[in-house]
């Protein structure tokens, strides 16, 4: 099987100050402590990219110091009534409600873990915020959970797709909330869970696979962080290979309706500054709704420090059809650690934040002919130890 890099260092912690969501924009990091995790919450001064710590939220669990850079480990429901970060080290998830953010609780079950790995994983919220999901790299399945009165947390089950077992590092809810899909990165499959709206139990009804494709079978394909259209309708994966050139995009057409995957597709991007292992597809509100347009790749870089982290704009469409358009370089990666790793990056208009692995929050400003990226501020997180998640709110797309 073929295991993916991960990162981890020490840690810090600082304190926090009253805030609530409203207007303003946020960014929410979760700090990866694993002596103390945190997750903050800074507002975001869009036009300087200057972010400023009003909260931070202490979960009472452990992280890893790290893990994918895919990982997308905070969630926010769409209300913004509850947030739910994942303890890593302490295979918990602690919960925090509106309108003061007090911790609710941490959530476990001896079922599901992402520690034995060492590697983490991710969790996902159904759009209408009533179930949350996990993907376990350490117990190697996926988890679901139901969220009740006061952000509180009840397990549902695990479930271990028919492929079998493997590092599960990322999945989604489809935006429609018909469907979960989960990436099998060693086994170049993806699986589609259907979601029982009255239980949010999982029922698995297909899967699909790229080991079938010829450019697959020679460099490999490892479905990796990804993004659904709006419409639910197709959705574009990281394949961070590093036996290729590192610059690889999966695509796959959805049908929550009929409970198809079809059209797997694979496209190599081009890209300046040495830019590679491809880890974070994202859609811009411009192309979000039908899934045409112009779509940013996330590169985490790494790969033994040769390559270095930034993002790729490509134009795609839902047949899907991709070709890269342009490139912008974020960080050299020094070739004895991992300091500029790019994690997880979302865009918020004519901006886009990136978490950088151990402490950076980026944000960069987007060209709107181009789409080349420029840095506005490299914003220090001081209680983050090992930086790859991060959400922006509100979500304009």
């Amino acid at each position: 099987m073929r295991k993916f890099q991960v990162v981890a260092t020490l840690l810090t912690l600082l304190a926090s100050v009253s805030f609530a969501f409203g207007q303003t924009t946020y960014v929410l990091t979760e700090d990866e402590n694993p002596s103390a995790n945190t997750a903050t919450a800074y507002t975001l001064d869009t036009t300087t990219g200057v972010t400023t710590q009003v909260k931070v939220l202490s979960t009472g669990g452990q992280g890893l110091g790290g893990g994918f850079f895919a990982s997308t480990a905070v969630g926010v429901t769409s209300n913004d009534a509850c947030i739910f970060v994942a303890d890593t080290g302490s295979n918990d998830i602690a919960a925090f409600e509106a309108p003061t953010y007090k911790k609710v609780g941490n959530y476990s079950n001896s079922a599901v873990n992402w520690s034995d790995s060492g590697a983490g994983g991710s969790i996902a919220l159904s759009p209408n915020g009533k179930y949350l999901y996990g993907a376990y790299s350490g117990s190697e399945n996926i988890g679901a959970w139901s969220v009740g009165t006061g952000c509180a947390l009840t397990f549902i089950n695990d479930y271990t797709p028919s492929a079998g077992p493997d590092l599960f590092a990322t999945l989604h809810v489809t935006p429609d909330g018909k469907g979960l899909i989960v990436p099998e990165l060693d086994y170049g499959i993806v699986t589609l869970f259907a979601i029982k709206s009255t239980t949010g139990a999982l029922t698995e009804v297909t899967n699909a696979t790229f080991e079938n494709i010829s450019d697959c079978a020679s460099d490999g394909c490892f479905p990796y962080g990804f993004d659904i259209s709006g419409d639910s309708k197709v959705a574009f994966f990281g394949d961070p290979t590093l036996t290729g050139n590192g610059l690889f995009a999966l695509g796959l057409n959805i049908d929550t309706t009929t409970g198809t995957l079809t059209n797997p597709s694979f496209f190599t991007l081009t890209a300046g500054n040495s830019i590679g292992n491809s880890s974070f597809p994202w859609f811009p509100a411009s192309s979000y709704a039908h899934g045409s347009g112009p779509l940013v790749i996330g590169m985490a870089g790494y790969d033994n420090g040769t390559e270095n982290s930034g993002v790729v704009v490509a134009e795609v469409t839902e047949t899907p059809t991709l070709k890269s358009v342009g490139s912008s370089l974020f960080a050299t990666i020094s070739s004895s650690s991992c300091t500029g790793c790019a994690g997880t990056l979302e865009t918020h208009g004519a901006i886009a934040v990136s978490a950088q692995y151990p402490n950076t929050i980026a944000v960069y400003s987007i060209n709107a002919t181009t789409g080349k990226f420029t840095l506005l501020k490299a914003n220090t997180d001081a209680n983050a130890v090992g930086l790859l998640s991060l959400h922006v709110i509100p979500e304009t797309r």
